[in-house]
Order: C-alpha cells, then structure tokens, then sequence
C-alpha cells in the first residue's frame, strides 16, 4: 500500500496549511528559492567548519524561520558553545540586532534558542505563551515534545535531536516528526 502511494506524498504527511509551508520553505533545506544571505553561509561554513552539514543546515533553518515568521528578538538560555557563530551570522544576516542571554527582558515576539538539558516542559510552555514566540531547542530531551502536545494552538516539528516549536493562534496543536 504505501509503495502505491509514495510518488504522491511529496507533502511530508502534513495537513495543516501553515504547516506545510513551514515545511517546505523553513525544514526543507531545498535550493529552489535560496536567500541571498545562504551562499555567503555557505562560503563561510566551508572555511569555518568543514563538512559539518548539520552546522549549516542549523544556520539556514534560522535565516528562514526568520524570513517566514519574524520576530524581534532571540534569547539564548544554552552555553555559548552551544550556538555556533555562524548561526549567530545567521540571525544577524536576518535582521536581527537583538541577540542576548534569557536574562534580559523583551517586549514583543522572541526567539528562545536553548539545549534540551536544562529545558523542562513547563519553562518550554511558559516561553511559547506569547502568539508567534518561537521555541529552538538544540538536543531536545525525548519526549518534550509530547509533553508540549497538551498546551495548545503548537506548530511543533521534531527531530532526531532538535525541537522547533512555533504559537499560531486558533490552530490547533500539530506534531510533526522529521530530519531537523
């Protein structure tokens, strides 16, 4: 049966409108509809890393969910280590000037960046409380994203490691498992 259908699922198994355009323009890495900023990622992540595509692949994940769903701040509750220089290049290719630690205090939509070790199901909730506030969560604990499931209106798409979580009003929660 799924042989059958496997030409025609070129939509990732996902429903939700806004779900599948976060699919296609933020998750998928494709080079159809590249930024301007990308290549000069690319250049960068060649001299700076090597061949660690997942370095990269984090980098341009970030430009593009910037691109797709603004915000104005990002803070960081993860070492310093923990967030490559060439994402924070990202962000600021993005637009971002806003960049500091959990501490510092923000009006408006935010970008939490943290490492699934010091990252609980509720301090998680509690960021997403804000509509449009974004959740990245580098080496996500297993089953956080289940636990997320229950605090509602969640665009959460989940990985091997990491954890993307986006608050979009009157939707209802949506988990999507896929390589991010």
């Amino acid at each position: 049966m799924w042989l059958k259908r496997w030409r025609n699922t070129h939509g990732f198994g996902v429903h939700s409108p806004f779900g599948f355009q976060f699919t296609q323009r933020v998750v998928n890495l494709g080079r159809k509809y590249a930024f301007y900023a990308e290549a000069q990622l690319r250049e960068d992540a060649a001299q700076l890393h090597g061949r660690r595509d997942s370095v990269l692949r984090e980098a341009v994940m970030l430009l593009r969910l910037q691109a797709l769903s603004p915000v104005d701040a990002v803070r960081i509750s993860a070492p310093a280590s923990a967030l490559s220089p060439l994402a924070t290049q990202a962000l600021a290719a993005a637009g971002i000037a806003d960049i500091a630690d959990i501490a510092t205090p923000v009006a408006g939509r935010t970008m939490l960046i943290a490492t699934g070790a010091e990252t609980s199901a509720a301090a998680a909730a509690a960021h997403l409380q804000g509509v449009g506030n974004i959740l990245f969560i580098l080496d996500a604990p297993r089953g956080l994203d289940r636990q997320l499931l229950a605090h509602g209106n969640l665009l959460i798409i989940s990985g091997r490691r990491n954890l993307l979580a986006i608050r979009r009003p009157q939707m209802q929660s949506l988990l999507y498992h896929m390589h991010i």
